[in-house]
């Protein structure tokens, strides 16, 4: 389900998302338009242009690691996590693993790796166009690998 809901998103650049934060008032320095550009980028499932994204950063760990609104309060791992899973999912999740990015709780007290608690709307970025309700089902697998692999065996939790 994940794979079309995807599809539906519109395609955004940078500096659209940019202007898009200036006009509403939302945390626009550089840092964060990285890393709702990023966020963005993850939803859309682009790992090709995500990667590259992330190579040309000179503050990685810290738009990996930024707090914002967009991203639920979460940071880049709880979108890249929740709008992804299997093959594409763990790419992108080692790809933002490897590059500094944490474990930290979202609005919801959340980790990544559990935003399974509630049904869950599948909302496009940036515009909050509702595409339907997503299958929590599709991230459990993946979320439980996750969670046991980088969370609970390396004496984070």
């Amino acid at each position: 389900m994940s794979a079309l809901v995807k599809q539906i998103i519109p395609k955004k650049t940078r500096e659209e998302i940019y202007t898009f934060l200036i006009e509403n008032s939302y945390e626009s320095d550089k840092s964060s338009t990285d890393a709702v550009y990023l966020g963005y980028l993850c939803a859309k499932g682009d790992i090709y242009n995500a990667r590259d994204f992330v190579n040309s950063l000179e503050n990685k760990k810290e738009v990996l690691n930024i707090k914002h609104i967009l991203l639920y309060s979460g940071t880049v791992l709880h979108i890249a996590m929740f709008w992804n899973s299997g093959d594409i999912g763990r790419q992108f999740f080692h790809l933002l693993w490897s590059n500094g990015a944490e474990f930290v709780i979202d609005y919801y007290n959340q980790f990544p790796f559990e935003q399974l608690d509630y049904d869950l709307m599948w909302l496009t970025p940036i515009e909050y166009i509702n595409c339907g309700e997503r299958d929590n089902s599709e991230f459990f697998e993946f979320y439980q690998e996750i969670k046991t692999n980088f969370y609970l065996n390396r004496g984070i939790g």
